[in-house]
């Protein structure tokens, strides 16, 4: 099946977007699992426990751990999890606080800087 996009995490979670966009996990025995019934624009994994997209409309949707949830937070262009687990996102609406990282539960705006995306 064609993807659109594929996410490995240091800890071996390998992540895809069919090309209907949705999330399927690689199962470790030859098989992929879908994962999320809902389209993805965005897809990002941290560790097998820690994986997260963007849906068309913006939304943040945790992906694991389950069940998967759109999360409040600001408008979303894209997601990246670091290794560490640190959730950040990108919103390409604003350009005054365009990056956003989860701490201690909420979202705090980062002062904008030469952050390095998606390389």
């Amino acid at each position: 099946m064609p993807y659109l996009m594929g996410c490995l995490s240091e800890d071996g979670a390998f992540w895809r977007l069919g090309s209907d966009n949705g999330a399927e996990r690689y199962n470790g025995a030859g098989r992929w699992a879908r994962e999320a019934n809902l389209p993805l624009a965005e897809l990002s994994v941290g560790s097998m426990a820690n994986a997260w997209g963007v849906d068309p409309s913006g939304n943040a949707v945790r992906l694991a751990p389950g069940p998967v949830t759109r999360v409040a937070a600001p408008p979303a262009g894209e997601v990246a999890v670091s290794r560490d687990d640190d959730l950040w996102i990108l919103n390409w609406g604003d350009d005054n606080k365009p990056y956003h990282r989860k701490a201690d539960g909420s979202w705090e705006p980062v002062p904008n800087s030469n952050l390095c995306w998606k390389i």
